[in-house]
C-alpha cells in the first residue's frame, strides 16, 4: 500500500499539471490552436489518467498468486 509520501507529489503536480492544460485549452490565442498544443493538451489529458490509475493501482498489495497459475 502506497503511503502519503509517496502519493503527494504525483497529486501537487497532477493538479498543477491540470491547471496549465485548462489554461492551455482555454487560450484565447491563436497560436495555441496550432496541431502541436492540440496534441500536448490530449497527450497531457491521456498522462492524467495514467496517474490516477496507478495511484489507484498502488493502494491494493499484489502478490504472487495474482500473477501465476497454479494447477
Amino acid at each position: 500500500m502506497a503511503g502519503w509520501g509517496e502519493v503527494l507529489p504525483d497529486i501537487i503536480l497532477c493538479s498543477l499539471y491540470i491547471i496549465q492544460l485548462v489554461r492551455l485549452a482555454t487560450a484565447r490565442d491563436d497560436i495555441f490552436k496550432r496541431p502541436f498544443y492540440i496534441f500536448f493538451i490530449v497527450t497531457g489529458i491521456y498522462s492524467v489518467f495514467t496517474v490516477i490509475g496507478y495511484q489507484v493501482a498502488a493502494q491494493f498489495p499484489y502478490s504472487d498468486r495474482y500473477w501465476t497459475i497454479v494447477r
